[in-house]
């Protein structure tokens, strides 16, 4: 998997040096150094280290195994042939599963292969929106611009080099308005892989759900006016979309309707036992407009602040980046509106910007990072375009200008540098040391340690992740069951039991284990954390 790594980042690397040469001509050298320098340090951050950091969260976990399980066996981890809408942790979107699963038939449950699509398909569609950009005649100032704060936009950074099921949108969402632009500016076909993308949004995040439908009918009727489609066409990606959407209308039947789990041709359509949706859409009970007023607010702070709350998508102490860039976002927005409101581009991104503003208002701002992704991306999109307009700044003041454009050059590459070496050093001291989150390499070095006991039952295992164990054994998911009752997690119990049994308990806990001091034990370390081994090989 090290050597496929490699080989991509060579290649994207030999791609970002041609478009680099190929933009020179418009860009002029000092406009290209930040293009090139912000795609390759994408590149780089994307893919270093993907199999260590960060910690395997709860979530990625039950995605992981799904992704393995499926490569593998063909089922999920509930036994489900091509699931619409996963059954693991209360609920999970399925297509970031199916698109890893093939690189973990091959590579087994690797987590550095899990995640290596996530970082691929991101770095894919900053790269081919930046070259799109160009060759559709956008500004340099503002392709520079954009290549600047998306490249080195901390939420976005994070969310390509972790694999949670929902991370997928992202990616996804930006080749969708890529295509989108496409179809204004270029051939037709466009508008027709705009759509497509735009359909398997669905199966991305429910969060984005509710913005689907006026993106849909938004980008029809903005291609109907301009004159790029026909009724022909409009009927076509009707129809295209109706069978793509046609699981995702079944799961719907299903889950808020009361109509029978059944399959579909080859899809498994089944209801989710308990939903997430306090947790992904505000309350509609009491004063709506209060609680949505409270949400917008909650969550435009957060994104202020750059800090959410939940470890896996946002660090402390690096906000003042995200006060920049939402200051910048407004600038974009002002600038656009008053000079450049007959480019097409600014045309689809204020018509973006209405149509994720439902998310904004009803999905809820807890994990605000990972529920507003898509709002994120339109918010850094618009800094592009802001920070372009500052680096277009000139005049007979043109040496307070250049001051101007340096500092902000600067602070966003100090910035980001910052970030970097936090992230791939301290943010893992930072994370709380949890079951939750587990380093999936320290994981399966201990659990070697413990197989080497002769015992058939281990008691307090010590992931409250179970899923880590599943992929650590790759684990078939007939027998799953099997795997677990031996690998059994929580606190063990204080009494020896029958049967030959490991009992791992955290050293600062051991005094409230006294009956299993008779035992013979081993220490072991696992992030930080110092276990007691008891075990009895036999009655």
């Amino acid at each position: 998997m090290k050597l496929i790594s490699i080989m991509f980042l060579i290649l994207l690397i030999g791609i970002i040096i041609w478009l680099v040469t190929y933009m020179y001509r418009r860009l002029g050298w000092w406009r290209s150094l930040i293009v090139g320098g912000s795609l390759t340090f994408l590149v780089l951050f994307e893919f270093h280290s993907l199999g260590r950091l960060p910690y395997v969260y709860g979530d990625e976990g039950y995605a992981f195994y799904d992704s393995f399980s499926i490569g593998r066996y063909g089922i999920d981890s509930h036994l489900m042939h091509n699931a619409v809408y996963s059954l693991s942790s209360g609920g999970q979107s399925v297509l970031y599963k199916y698109i890893a699963a093939p690189l973990l038939k091959v590579f087994g449950a690797n987590l550095a292969a899990y995640r290596f699509p996530m970082a691929l398909l991101m770095v894919i569609a900053i790269v081919f929106l930046i070259y799109t950009l160009y060759v559709s005649q956008v500004h340099p100032n503002v392709i520079t611009g954009c290549a600047l704060m998306l490249c080195t936009a901390e939420w976005l950074l994070i969310c390509g080099h972790w694999a949670d099921d929902c991370n997928i949108v992202v990616p996804f969402f930006i080749l969708m308005v890529t295509f989108a632009f496409r179809g204004l500016v270029g051939k037709k076909y466009n508008i027709y892989v705009a759509f497509v993308l735009l359909s398997l949004l669905a199966y991305c995040y429910v969060g984005v759900w509710i913005s689907l439908p006026l993106i849909y009918i938004a980008l029809f009727v903005m291609y109907w006016r301009k004159q790029k489609i026909s009724w022909r066409d409009g009927l076509i990606n009707i129809v295209i979309s109706a069978v793509l959407l046609l699981p995702i209308g079944c799961y719907v039947l299903v889950q808020f309707f009361h109509v029978p789990p059944f399959k579909l041709a080859w899809f498994s359509v089944a209801r989710l036992p308990v939903t997430r949706q306090g947790y992904s859409i505000i309350s509609f009970k009491g004063n709506v407009l209060l609680n949505i007023v409270n949400n917008v607010v909650g969550g435009f702070r957060q994104v202020l602040l750059g800090y959410d709350g939940f470890t896996p998508t946002s660090i402390p102490g690096f906000g003042l980046i995200y006060t920049v860039t939402f200051i910048l976002a407004v600038m974009g927005i002002v600038m656009a509106v008053k000079r450049w409101r007959n480019s097409e581009f600014i045309q689809l991104m204020l018509l973006m910007t209405i149509c994720v503003l439902p998310i904004v208002a009803f999905v809820t701002d807890r994990t605000c990072f990972t529920h507003w992704s898509v709002v994120l991306f339109i918010i850094t999109a618009w800094a592009g375009v802001g920070s372009g307009w500052i680096l277009g700044l000139h005049g007979n003041l043109s040496w307070l200008f250049n001051l101007i454009k340096v500092i902000l050059v600067l602070v966003v590459i100090v910035t980001a540098g910052k970030f970097t070496k936090y992230y791939f050093t301290e943010y893992v001291q930072w994370q709380p040391i949890s079951g939750w989150y587990v380093s999936f390499s320290q994981a399966k070095q201990f659990m070697e340690k413990l197989d080497s006991l002769p015992v058939q039952t281990y008691y307090g295992m010590p992931f409250d992740n179970r899923m880590i164990v599943e992929c650590i054994k790759e684990a078939n998911p007939h027998t799953i069951s099997q795997v677990q009752n031996k690998y059994q997690c929580g606190n063990p119990p204080q009494t020896v039991q029958q049967g030959s049994a490991a009992y791992i308990v955290p050293k600062q806990n051991t005094n409230q284990y006294r009956k299993l001091h008779v035992l013979p034990h081993k220490e072991w370390t696992l992030m930080g954390q110092k276990y007691v081994v008891y075990y009895k090989v036999s009655d």
